[in-house]
């Protein structure tokens, strides 16, 4: 499925990078409102069903967009890329609507068939430790972001929850950044 996103997403690039050449340029904050309303949309689409797990195509396509702005060539660090154009990593923003999918089925009526799926799910992990579906990686996220107890607690606000899971996969990502010192 990530592949098939991947593929959409990537002709969704070829036309915001058509529209920069176009105009013969663009500011990179309009290049940013192109990236995220065109290309990011096409991506975010299904990440709430796919979105807990980090694919490498969805990852290259931001990094395509960058380099392509920045014009550097392909075999440019990642990470150098990615620091220079303050852009969250996919999986911070993948996470993003996993987390607002999930605030969403708490919160649905039960008689619709969604949140029936939903705590069909829920039993199975729980019940069944061999489970691990969409649920259980969820809670998986909760647990390495010691917010375990946020899971069921319905007083808890979903941009407390964001903020914390968006902390945590910001400083793993930043654990991976080169440090250079200078002499």
């Amino acid at each position: 499925m990530a592949k098939h996103v991947a593929a959409s997403a990537n002709r969704a690039l070829g036309l915001v990078i058509s529209k920069y050449k176009s105009f013969g340029g663009l500011p990179f904050d309009s290049f940013t409102k192109l990236y995220d309303s065109i290309v990011w949309s096409t991506i975010s689409y299904g990440a709430a069903v796919w979105g807990d797990r980090t694919f490498s195509c969805i990852n290259s396509i931001q990094n395509k967009a960058i380099r392509f702005y920045m014009g550097v060539g392909r075999y440019t660090p990642n990470v150098a890329v990615n620091g220079d154009s303050a852009w969250k990593p996919p999986c911070v923003r993948q996470w993003r609507t996993v987390i607002n999918q999930w605030y969403r089925l708490r919160y649905m009526n039960t008689d619709r068939l969604n949140k029936r799926i939903h705590n069909w799910a829920e039993h199975s992990f729980r019940r069944y430790k061999a489970c691990k579906n969409s649920n259980y990686r969820l809670y998986q996220q909760f647990e390495s972001c010691n917010i375990s107890d946020w899971y069921n607690d319905t007083n808890i606000h979903k941009t407390t929850v964001l903020a914390k899971i968006e902390d945590k996969l910001s400083n793993q990502k930043s654990g991976q950044k080169i440090s250079i010192e200078f002499l």
